[in-house]
């Protein structure tokens, strides 16, 4: 009795090969317009479109969204307070972008475990409450400078934190552009927000040039340098190494013949 052998062929037909076969992680992904996006995103369930757009918001006032903020609460508080300009910039702005997003992997971890609304919810209420705390304390360096390193964690956590998650979950095939948006949403409400920020800190006292000779006070304005702020006198500072210019009179000029 013979049997066969199944590594020979029969004579079958061959399965034929697919013609569009599924695409490979080597493989380029397709090139989408910007109508497909838009399409997509309306297209997407009512709960997708919420988280992203609460995500987005939560981008917009988060420290990376208010950085705009600092720029002008810096030489205010260095006026104030007499804290030299370099030791401000310190605390309000190095500090916290510093030492914010550190826990970032953390809340990745926790929304991963729990779920992008619990951990939402009150990395935002303390947020808030950190932000308000923020005033209280500024008769206290260590304190604030303590507050605003807490608030920072709390903001970045509750937007990126969030936002990356909502993102690569209900748009897992538009990651690029879903990322892109975080960066442009918070970019373009620092520079909407600027002139707001300058108007709430300094009000409505005109900017002035303070030592920078005819250049225009709109120069300054962006610097968030308040007219109150006395121009700074290098020459007349005690053991300055300020050189003294040579004074050229009237015996240094030749008389004419």
């Amino acid at each position: 009795m013979s049997q066969k052998n199944p590594s020979v062929s029969t004579g079958s037909a061959a399965t034929p090969r697919p013609t569009n076969p599924m695409p490979t992680h080597d493989s380029a992904p397709p090139k989408l317009s910007l109508k497909q996006y838009v399409g997509d995103f309306l297209k997407a369930p009512s709960r997708a479109k919420a988280a992203l757009i609460g995500t987005l918001l939560l981008v917009a006032i988060s420290p990376s969204g208010l950085a705009a903020l600092s720029v002008f609460v810096v030489p205010a508080y260095a006026m104030k307070t007499g804290t030299p300009p370099a030791d401000g910039i310190l605390l309000f702005l190095t500090l916290p972008i510093l030492l914010g997003p550190l826990l970032l992997p953390y809340a990745g971890r926790w929304v991963d475990r729990h779920d992008a609304r619990r951990v939402a919810l009150p990395t935002v209420i303390l947020y808030a409450i950190g932000t308000a705390c923020v005033p209280l304390a500024s008769g206290t360096t260590w304190l604030l400078g303590t507050l605003l390193v807490l608030t920072s964690i709390f903001g970045f956590c509750s937007s990126l934190g969030i936002a990356f998650k909502v993102i690569s979950g209900w748009f897992p095939e538009h990651n690029g552009i879903g990322f892109g948006l975080i960066g442009a949403v918070s970019s373009l409400v620092s520079a909407v927000t600027s002139p707001l920020f300058q108007w709430i800190v300094n009000g409505n006292a005109p900017v002035t040039p303070g030592g920078g000779g005819d250049l225009p006070p709109g120069v300054f304005a962006g610097l968030g340098r308040p007219a109150q702020l006395p121009p700074t006198d290098y020459a007349n500072r005690p053991n300055s190494c300020a050189r003294k210019q040579p004074s050229y009179q009237a015996e240094h000029v030749p008389s004419a013949a």
